[in-house]
Order: structure tokens, then sequence, then C-alpha cells
């Protein structure tokens, strides 16, 4: 409201993108539709980030982006499998070049909100390198296509090794493998009960 009356006002968000992994979002406001789009749009082009993707076209692994009162559940598919997820992740998505993948959102779906969590959960994922760099150790995949065997997909390098090997995070390490691949979590087991 002003002293001559009522001031209209329209607000649009915008998701601008090259489909290769850069892509940005700005919220611009107008008097009417066609110029809010406008300066929404100018405003992204500036403030672009960039998305690294795991072989060109999904997230490198399954993850829970939180803002606000919005959350969302991402989780990495097989070849193939489309984008099953929100109609604004889907756009954001595209405008990024991610063609598989699956999100749940849970809470409120502000359209700022869910834009704001998808950014912020896509920028946070660990790529495969990452990983292994932290580690200290390789890390495999057991994919389909080659009879469930594992795959390296990333190597540390050896100054991240000798790191690892100095805190006791090396390949050396005996894991007890019964308790990580145990689909049941030792609910299957006898409890030990003192008498």
């Amino acid at each position: 409201m002003t002293s001559g009356g009522r001031k209209r006002s329209q607000r649009a968000i915008v998701v601008v993108g090259n489909g290769n992994g850069a892509a940005g979002f700005a919220v611009g406001k107008g008097q009417n539709g066609i110029s809010a789009l406008k300066k929404a749009k100018n405003k992204a082009a500036k403030y672009l980030y960039y998305v690294n993707r795991c072989e060109d076209r999904t997230i490198f692994h399954d993850f829970v982006s939180k803002h606000r009162k919005t959350i969302i559940r991402f989780e990495k598919k097989p070849p193939g499998y489309g984008l099953r997820c929100h109609r604004i992740i889907r756009a954001v998505s595209e405008v990024l070049g991610i063609a598989d993948m699956r999100c749940k959102i849970t809470g409120s779906t502000t359209p700022i909100s869910v834009v704001r969590a998808v950014f912020q959960g896509l920028l946070s994922q660990e790529t495969h390198q990452q990983l292994a760099e932290r580690k200290g150790l390789h890390v495999v995949e057991f994919r389909p296509e080659k009879s469930m065997r594992p795959v390296i997909v990333a190597s540390p390098s050896p100054h991240a090794a000798k790191e690892a090997a100095k805190n006791g995070t090396s390949e050396d390490r005996d894991y007890d493998f019964d308790e990580i691949f145990d689909p049941y979590k030792g609910a299957h087991r006898p409890r030990k009960v003192k008498i």
C-alpha cells in the first residue's frame, strides 16, 4: 500500500545453467511477471555454481539436505532410471545435466526453500577422489555390468595414504567384514547375558 493506493508487485525465482554442471538461481521483483523474470535471469547469471556429477549423469552418493523446514533425500540411480522427483528439483536437475536421480521432499515445499536445499545438498556432496583422499583408502563400487565384482573408482595419493597410516586408518587395518556386510545388523546373533 502507498499513499496513492495499492501498488502491484510480483516475484519470480529463476534457475539458469548450461546443462553441464554449472547453474545459478536468483529471485527478481517487478511490477509485472516479465520484468520480474528478466531481473531474476540477469541476477542468476552473475552467481553461478559448479556441481560435480558422477559419470556426467547422476550424483556420487545418497545424502540428505536440509534448509529450514525443507528436508530432501537424494538417491543415486543407474542409467536409464530418469528423474523421479518434485517438479522444481527436476527443473534444477535438467539445467545442471543430471539425468538419473530420485528425490523425496518432507516438510515445506516453498519454491525458494526447495531450490536452496537442492543447491546446498548438491554442492556439499563428496566425490570419489575426495573420499579416497580423506580416508586414505581405495574407493570401489559393485557394478551389475561387472557381475557385481568390485571396480576401483578412485585411489588415494601417496601422501594421503601415508597420513592415513599415521592416523591408524590405513588399508592394513583388519576389518570385521561380518559386521560391515551383516544385513541384520547383529539382530540374529545370540546376546550375552550376565548371570
